[in-house]
C-alpha cells in the first residue's frame, strides 16, 4: 500500500463515528486541516485492535503472529502516551485510543467512581474536540 493510499485510508476512518455521537459539518469557511500522523495513528490503532481480535479467532493465529500485531498495536500506545498533542484531533484520537485500551480490558464496565470519572472526562474531550464543537 502506498502512503497516498494509505493516508486516504485512514482518512476514511476518521470519518466514520467512533464516539456514538452525531458527526456534523464544521462551520462555512472552517480550514480543513490534514490529521497528524499522531492522529491518524491512533485511530489506525483502535481499528488494528478491532482486526486483530476478529482475525486471530477466525484465522486460529499462532502466539508469534499475535505477538507481532499485539507489539504493532502496543507501539502506537506508546507513541501516543510520549508525543505532546498538537491539536485538538491529537487530544480526541489519544481520548479514543485510551477509551478503546480500556474497554478491551473491560474497565469501563467499572462501577469505580475514580475509574468513571476518568472515563466521562476522556468522552468529554473527544466531544469538546470534534470539529465545529464549540
Amino acid at each position: 500500500m502506498t502512503s497516498s493510499t494509505r493516508r486516504a485510508t485512514l482518512g476514511a476512518i476518521l470519518t466514520a463515528p467512533l464516539t456514538g455521537r452525531a458527526m456534523t459539518a464544521p462551520p462555512a469557511g472552517t480550514p480543513l486541516v490534514a490529521p497528524s500522523d499522531l492522529a491518524q495513528s491512533c485511530e489506525w490503532a483502535i481499528q488494528h485492535r478491532a482486526w486483530i481480535c476478529k482475525a486471530a479467532l477466525d484465522e486460529d493465529w499462532e502466539d508469534d503472529r499475535l505477538d507481532f500485531e499485539s507489539d504493532r498495536h502496543e507501539a502506537v500506545v506508546v507513541w501516543a502516551a510520549s508525543e505532546p498533542s498538537r491539536s485538538p484531533a491529537d487530544l480526541a484520537a489519544k481520548a479514543r485510543l485510551l477509551l478503546d485500551e480500556w474497554a478491551s480490558t473491560g474497565l469501563l464496565k467499572s462501577t469505580n467512581g475514580d475509574e468513571r470519572l476518568a472515563a466521562t472526562i476522556l468522552q468529554e474531550v473527544i466531544a469538546l474536540c470534534a470539529p465545529g464543537a464549540g
